[in-house]
């Protein structure tokens, strides 16, 4: 329920790839967690670094149950990767997500949680929507 089984199939890649290639990664760093309640997963999220920009770090495949958005869990979820990017010396934190409709919750919650909306690409998915990306600095 966290996300569609073609998200989840191109998250694993990514995380593989990631993992099978990490002495010629770009990355810096790359963490992914997951909150469980109830042993069930309810919500995930990742980020990393590039090497060459060692002060900006982006968030990655995160997303919370629909079931458990509103509740906070996805706030907590942020909360704890934004303490980890400090430790880090991240200065500034990117986030991207759909225009599209389904995606309406994920938008209003970077704007709730201090992202600003800073691009958007249009018509960049595949039905059409646009790809937004958003900032926070830290």
């Amino acid at each position: 329920n966290i996300m569609g089984p073609k998200d989840a199939k191109a998250a694993l890649a990514d995380l593989k790839d990631t993992l099978r290639e990490k002495k010629e990664s770009p990355l810096k760093f790359e963490d992914f967690y997951v909150v469980e309640i109830d042993r069930k997963i309810v919500a995930a999220g990742g980020v990393w670094a590039l090497k060459h920009d060692p002060f900006v770090a982006r968030l990655d495949w995160f997303m919370v149950n629909p079931d458990y958005q509103r509740k906070g869990v996805g706030t907590i979820l942020l909360r704890f990767l934004e303490n980890f990017l400090k430790k880090k010396k991240i200065r500034i934190i990117l986030a991207e997500t759909s225009s599209g409709r389904v995606y309406k919750a994920a938008v209003g919650f970077w704007g709730k949680n201090g992202f600003r909306e800073v691009a958007k690409i249009p018509n960049y998915w595949e039905d059409g929507s646009a790809c937004l990306y958003f900032v926070k600095r830290l």
